[in-house]
């Protein structure tokens, strides 16, 4: 059905580029052009202060990704891959995943069962850009900002994938501004791959709108589902013989003006596992409900800003019992803005239940050299709580294999970090001094309890760099041709034991776009190196690396990608015994409309 309203709003106008079709008077007569007001978007307060503060990678999607862990590929993280459609998570800085936060649209994805989101679950499509590094008040996180409609025209796309293994992919996106202070986004997205081996039985559905509203007060509206089944693997690990369903839902309504916003959210988790027969054996379900408020003041020559958050959590779980929340978080930021130098200091302080209480100071300063280009240092201290999985969780091989401990206590963190940050690059030394620190280790045959490390010191170096470089332009064609390269890495110099985390990890990046009015063609090089790592029995794994080729044409506003993943057809493994697919291919086809 909305395939057939896209083609229905396709097909009433002339198709051409955006920038061909608001130049063209004869177009501009037929339909009416709206001014797109400035959407709000929740938890960016912080592009009130006069500059760039945060050095934090930015990540766009490209027509080449095929979910979320392919667009943090030109980070400095690591993305854990158990397979295509499976689970996967992300590390940086040598620490485990569960010491990241996953913020929607400026609110906090929280799931006490896991302490993790399943990357997978996000549905890519619907995402415009992410954030990977510190927010304002210290906290390390992920940061995902879902589409909004940008366009002064109707405007849609449908998508179509096929590959290796029996993957298919079908998706579609809508975006129109009905009038000047009214907008909405609709994506939709369906992913399978049919094959019954390992890491490539899935099927991914997912759903995404956005309606925003700027009439009386900006407002905006934003509802993601996601619901993904996957095979799983019992006694035998190339037989997917049980399935895994996990169903994401969220839906947020932000409104408030410059300086002051409000949120209201509510987000779902449900996870089941099937056996042999299709029966329903174990079952996990989230339910999060909360209201985040962020304000912004000025008070003389300081900005102060701070966020009230109330939660109510119920969990559900068949290996964890029933377990309800209700939690308060009070963030508080003084900024003081000198000529070139900033100083943030500021404090997340937390109660759970009013009994248990948390909190979080940091310093963090950065001074400009010249041009846009900062030397920054940070001081601060971070805490994590144990998931509701580690502190209490049932054994039930293969579903689940972890048994949990009651006594954990919080884990603690002291950061250090020194850097410079300029437009294209970003070089940080930091130093992590954990208490606490909580990993699984094994605990007889396929079972792991989360234990803790009294102390743990993770130092390490982190970088970032791409240039663009325009090496022809013809301004008789209007053409040029434009030759990207990059590099992303982590270097682990203290702390490199831990289960699965590489003491050195490195992404290389190139690409070369041919492009004039109507055409387009580029190709894309990327490349991914792992040293050495240790698996849970202190075993050292074989490092890797890997290549990937893509290859696009574009004509007006049809694209044709071809893309190869590990073209040296390498084996290799992020997890042990979870093999990753040989050399693949897959074809998509993108045709745009501009009504």
């Amino acid at each position: 059905m909305l395939f057939m309203l896209i083609l229905l709003f396709s097909i009433n106008g002339p198709v051409g580029d955006s920038a061909e079709v608001s130049q063209d008077t004869t177009t501009a007569d037929l339909i009416k052009i709206f001014e797109i007001p400035d959407i709000i978007q929740f938890g960016d307060i912080e592009k009130t202060i006069s500059r760039t503060v945060l050095p934090v990678y930015e990540t766009e999607p490209s027509i080449e990704d095929m979910d979320l862990g392919d667009l943090l590929f030109r980070t400095p993280a690591v993305i854990a891959n158990q397979g295509r459609g499976q689970f996967k998570s992300i590390i940086r800085r040598g620490t485990p995943a569960q010491t990241l936060t996953f913020y929607l649209n400026g609110h906090r994805l929280t799931d006490r069962l896991n302490s993790r989101f399943n990357l997978t679950d996000i549905p890519l499509y619907a995402l415009e850009a992410t954030s990977t590094g510190f927010n304002l008040f210290g906290d390390p996180m992920i940061d995902l900002r879902t589409k909004i409609n940008r366009y002064e025209i109707p405007f849609s796309y449908i998508r179509v994938t096929t590959g290796g293994f029996g993957a298919t992919a079908y998706n579609i996106d809508f975006t129109r501004a009905i009038n000047n202070d009214l907008g909405l986004y609709l994506n939709g997205l369906y992913h399978t791959s049919a094959e019954n081996r390992e890491n490539s039985d899935f099927t991914l559905n997912s759903f995404y709108t956005d309606l925003y509203y700027n009439q009386i007060v900006p407002s905006r509206f934003d509802f993601i589902y996601s619901s993904n089944e996957y095979g799983f693997p019992g006694d035998d690990l190339d037989t997917l013989n049980r399935s895994c369903v996990e169903k994401l839902t969220d839906a947020s309504f932000v409104f408030g003006s410059d300086n002051h916003h409000i949120a209201f959210y509510y987000t779902t988790y449900h996870r089941h596992f099937t056996n042999t027969t299709s029966q329903i054996i174990y079952s996990d379900d989230t339910r999060t409900t909360g209201i985040d408020l962020e304000n912004y003041n000025k008070v003389g020559f300081f900005n102060i800003i701070y966020r009230l958050i109330g939660e109510a959590s119920g969990v559900e779980s068949d290996l964890c019992n029933t377990h309800n929340s209700k939690t308060l978080h009070l963030w508080t930021v003084l900024h003081l803005p000198f000529n070139s130098f900033d100083l943030f200091a500021g404090d997340r302080s937390e109660t759970d239940n009013f009994t248990d209480f948390q909190h979080a100071p940091f310093l963090y300063s950065m001074a400009e050299l010249y041009d846009s280009t900062y030397i920054f240092g940070r001081l601060g201290r971070n805490y994590r709580k144990p998931s509701i999985y580690e502190s209490s969780a049932q054994p039930a091989p293969p579903y689940s294999s972890i048994r949990g401990d009651p006594s954990l206590n919080p884990e603690y963190c002291w950061v250090q970090e020194v850097g410079i940050q300029g437009r294209h690059f970003t070089v940080a030394v930091y130093k992590y001094l954990f208490e606490n620190l909580i990993i699984l280790q094994p605990d007889g045959d396929d079972i792991y309890q989360p234990t803790a490390l009294e102390s743990w010191r993770s130092l390490g170096i982190e970088n970032y760099f791409d240039s663009k470089l325009k090496i022809r332009k013809c301004p008789t064609r209007n053409s040029e041709t434009e030759i990207t390269v990059g590099f992303t890495g982590n270097l682990l110099i203290d702390g490199d034991s831990l289960p699965f985390i590489p003491k050195a990890n490195s992404n290389l990046f190139a690409s070369i776009v041919m492009k004039s009015e109507k055409f387009l063609f580029r190709v894309d090089a990327e490349g991914q190196f792992f040293s050495k790592r240790f698996g849970y029995n202190g075993e050292e794994l074989e490092p890797f690396h890997t290549l990937s080729i893509t290859a696009t044409a574009r004509f007006v506003t049809l694209s044709f990608t071809l893309r190869t993943d590990n073209i040296l057809n390498q084996q290799y493994n992020f997890v042990p015994n979870y093999t990753m697919p040989q050399r693949n291919f897959n074809f998509t086809i993108k045709w745009e409309f501009w009504n």
